[in-house]
């Protein structure tokens, strides 16, 4: 898979996130939710990612491509994984269906251990 864009975020029994782009605006937000946008390599697209609830157990992944003109940005694949490289687990492709133009959906997904996850598109 080509990297586009990739996050990294923790995971723990209570929620502790961080991020090599932007940050969750409020207290409130990280204490629900991981939420970051990312741009990719040569700007011309975005990516929204939330993970909800981002700790250990089932967890909502949102994937929202955006155009560098601000609509959305319909991928002909999507594709996500997740890696724990402080535990030696190896890219993990989460199952995304497309809800909407540019947004992707990957429900109840499993994250097993805590620590720093990367994602990658």
């Amino acid at each position: 898979m080509a990297k586009i864009a990739a996050f990294a975020f923790s995971v723990s029994n209570t929620v502790s996130m961080r991020s090599r782009s932007t940050p969750p605006s409020s207290s409130a937000a990280a204490a629900s939710a991981y939420a970051a946008t990312s741009s990719s390599t040569d700007g011309a697209d975005r990516f929204d990612v939330i993970v909800t609830p981002s700790r250990t157990g089932p967890n909502d992944v949102h994937v929202t491509a955006v155009s560098a003109f601000g609509g959305p940005r319909d991928a002909i694949s999507a594709e996500v994984e997740l890696a724990l490289p402080s535990k030696d687990i190896a890219p993990i492709s989460l199952p995304l269906r497309r809800l909407g133009p540019g947004h992707y959906f990957s429900p109840g997904f499993e994250i097993p251990l805590q620590g720093k996850w990367t994602l990658t598109i």
